[in-house]
């Protein structure tokens, strides 16, 4: 089941996200210490600052293997909430690094200018929420030969985006279909199949 956090409104609530940023898709880390990985993160920081100094989180925020959802960050609950979002609005085309991190085994981050991520910039906005919406977060065994060590790989989908006033509450998840309700649904779609060609018969 995933995680939501979502903030109480305090300013209107807007229909769209100022900006969307999505990962490449061979955005990934892998290593053959995965495997025994407990948490995970996943952080915003520009360059020329430090992974420490200048990030979103400077490492709080973690989650366990396998858990999704949306995630939303502010001035309220985020450590470095404001040095980001005026770094954001300024009127600097700044490098952003989006990271993502598996404790003590290593991270991987893909940027560039705000201009190019985020598909322009954002000076004279007003940026009141980062928010993180995490879809997949697995860690997968790579096949190996007899006797090689075991080697993973981490290939989460997110996507962050970058809120004025307050967004929408998240939408629930789409639940998949258990397997013997979907068994059914097949059932009954062959059965009309068989009808309609007997009646062309």
């Amino acid at each position: 089941m995933g995680l939501v956090a979502h903030l109480a409104a305090t300013s209107p609530v807007s229909a769209d996200p100022l900006a969307t940023y999505t990962p490449p898709d061979l955005f990934d880390l892998g290593s053959t210490g995965l495997g025994s990985v407990t948490q995970f993160g996943f952080d915003v920081h520009f360059r020329p600052d430090t992974h420490v100094a200048g990030s979103l989180h400077e490492g709080t925020f973690l989650i366990g293997p396998g858990e999704t959802g949306t995630f939303d960050f502010d001035r309220s609950n985020t450590v470095n909430f404001d040095r980001i979002a005026a770094l954001l609005t300024d009127h600097v085309d700044g490098f952003i690094e989006f990271d993502i991190i598996a404790i003590g085994v290593g991270a991987a981050g893909n940027g560039g200018l705000e201009s190019q991520e985020l598909g322009g910039l954002l000076q004279g906005r007003s940026v009141d929420v980062l928010r993180l919406i995490i879809t997949e977060n697995v860690v997968r065994q790579l096949p190996s030969l007899p006797g090689d060590e075991l080697d993973y790989v981490w290939s989460p989908r997110f996507v962050w985006e970058v809120w004025e006033g307050t967004p929408p509450p998240p939408a629930p998840p789409v639940p998949e279909p258990a397997p013997v309700a979907l068994a059914a649904v097949i059932a009954v779609v062959l059965a009309g199949r068989r009808a309609r060609l007997a009646a062309r018969q």
